[in-house]
């Protein structure tokens, strides 16, 4: 049994319904991490084909098996890791994605670094469902990322994917546990909770992770998913703490942010799979909330026309 089984300084949490296909690949990228003083504790949740015995078969004893036996969601799953985690960070990379070489470093490096911080975050890398890259992974140029206090900025959308962000796990605890009323958008909630209660430092552009778009995502487009992602706006606004810390006239604003996000985040989902008539629909629901947003009036552009150039669909997320 190796000192990083019995210690282990990070604790990667990941959730997985139906990753037979996957799940040894995310894993194989966490063991070729240059950082390995980790655990990945895997949350099944009431999976129905091999993933189970995917993670068995790999024989690694810091890859942990915890099962549902009823399916209980994704925010269940990552509350039951965190639940099991002995580490002092915690990661969450769900059971189709990918870790980059070298990220755990990267973040224990910059814990290091900038003790005063005790969440660190970055970007992913958006992959097709063969593990491709989807373009050429760019800084982020409408929504520059924040190092410090980035509770309004993350208010307006949410800037940090899953696989993207690691939390001292007192921290973590502090916050509570993912939402398990949420089916999507439960990590913005998530994140904002964890934003009111402290600064976040950003590790840059270079991906961390890659995350995978594919038809099985839970992430779905249209109708579903602004509605499901609205929900999460609510919960977020209802939060005490949160609507202390924004103030009640901004949040007011903020508010109508967010919900233009949902809008556009569940437009681009429909652009991704040529639903035009739907994306219009959510685009002018997106600039109903938001008038000046530049990227949402191209979106609607190429909703209208038909059309999406694959540079324009490469910086969909």
């Amino acid at each position: 049994m190796t000192d990083s089984f019995v210690h282990p300084v990070i604790s990667i949490i990941t959730p997985a319904r139906n990753q037979e296909r996957y799940i040894q690949e995310m894993l194989r990228s966490i063991q070729a991490q240059s950082f390995q003083q980790w655990e990945c504790i895997v949350v099944d949740d009431a999976s129905t084909d091999g993933t189970a015995d995917a993670v068995h078969s790999l024989h690694d004893p810091r890859i942990r098996l915890i099962s549902h036996e009823v399916r209980q969601g994704v925010s269940h799953a990552r509350n039951t890791g965190m639940a099991h985690a002995a580490g002092t960070f915690l990661y969450f990379l769900d059971g189709d994605d990918l870790l980059f070489p070298g990220s755990l470093e990267r973040f224990i490096r910059c814990f290091e670094a900038h003790p005063r911080y005790s969440v660190v975050y970055g970007e992913v890398q958006i992959l097709a469902s063969d593990g491709s890259p989807a373009g050429k992974a760019k800084a982020p140029l409408f929504h520059p990322r924040p190092t410090g206090n980035i509770l309004t900025a993350l208010l307006k959308r949410n800037l940090i994917p899953t696989g993207a962000l690691c939390v001292r796990a007192e921290t973590a605890q502090s916050a509570g546990g993912f939402n398990p009323s949420l089916s999507i958008a439960e990590d913005w909630e998530y994140w904002c909770r964890l934003a009111s209660l402290t600064p976040f430092f950003y590790l840059g552009a270079k991906p961390l992770a890659g995350y995978r778009i594919h038809s099985a995502g839970t992430s779905r487009s249209g109708k579903y998913g602004a509605d499901a992602g609205l929900s999460a706006v609510d919960a977020i606004f209802s939060n005490p703490s949160i609507r202390q810390q924004a103030g009640a006239k901004k949040s007011a604003s903020l508010k109508k942010e967010a919900q233009a996000s949902t809008y556009e985040y569940a437009a681009n989902h429909c652009l991704r799979n040529r639903q035009w008539q739907e994306a219009r629909q959510l685009l002018r629901k997106t600039l109903g909330h938001s008038f000046f947003r530049p990227r949402a009036w191209i979106l609607l552009f190429f909703a209208c026309i038909g059309f999406l150039p694959g540079f324009v669909e490469r910086h969909l997320k």
